[in-house]
C-alpha cells in the first residue's frame, strides 16, 4: 500500500508580502510586493487570497480562528426572508430574456456591495468585528451561489 504525504503549508500571506493582516489590502502595495518575491507557487496563491475580495476575507477569518475549513452557518432569519422572493424570482428568471436576468444581476451586485456597506468601516479586527465579519462572509457565499446560478442561464444561453 502506498501513503502519499499530505504537505502542509502554514504560510501566512501577510507575513511574506509583510502587510498587516487587514480585511482591505491596498492592491498596488501587494502587487509591488508580490513582483518583489519568486514567482512560486505559493507565492502565485498568496497572492491570488488576499487579490481576491472573498477569499481574503475567508482567510483573514481562518487565520483569526474564527472560521474553520467547511464550515455552515445559521444566517439570521431577516437576511433569509430578504432572500426569499429574490429566490423565488431566481426560479422564474431561468425563462427569462437576458435583460430581466443582467437586471437581477445587477441588483445582486447592488445587495453585495450594501453588505459590505453595513460592515465598514472595517477598523481593527476586535473579536466582535470577526464575528461580525464571518457573518457576513457566509451571506456574501449564499449571494454568489446565486449569481452563479445566474451564470449558468448566460451558458445555457450561448449553447441555444
Amino acid at each position: 500500500m502506498h501513503f502519499s504525504k499530505i504537505r502542509i503549508v502554514a504560510m501566512n500571506y501577510f507575513e511574506l508580502f509583510d502587510i498587516p493582516v487587514s480585511v482591505e489590502v491596498q492592491e498596488g502595495l501587494l502587487q509591488q510586493r508580490y513582483l518583489g518575491l519568486p514567482g512560486t507557487e505559493e507565492n502565485r496563491a498568496a497572492y491570488e487570497t488576499l487579490a481576491d475580495p472573498q477569499k481574503l476575507l475567508a482567510y483573514v477569518l481562518e487565520l483569526k480562528g474564527v472560521l474553520r475549513p467547511g464550515e455552515k452557518m445559521q444566517l439570521p432569519h431577516m437576511f433569509m426572508m430578504e432572500m426569499m422572493p429574490l429566490s423565488e424570482r431566481l426560479f422564474a428568471l431561468e425563462a427569462a430574456p437576458e435583460g430581466e436576468v443582467r437586471k437581477f444581476r445587477q441588483q445582486m451586485e447592488r445587495m453585495q456591495a450594501r453588505l459590505w456597506a453595513e460592515v465598514q468601516p472595517i477598523g481593527e479586527l476586535t473579536p466582535a468585528k470577526l464575528e461580525e465579519l464571518k457573518e457576513l462572509h457566509f451571506k456574501q457565499k449564499y449571494l454568489l451561489r446565486i449569481m452563479e446560478r445566474l451564470s449558468t442561464f448566460a451558458s445555457r444561453d450561448q449553447v441555444l
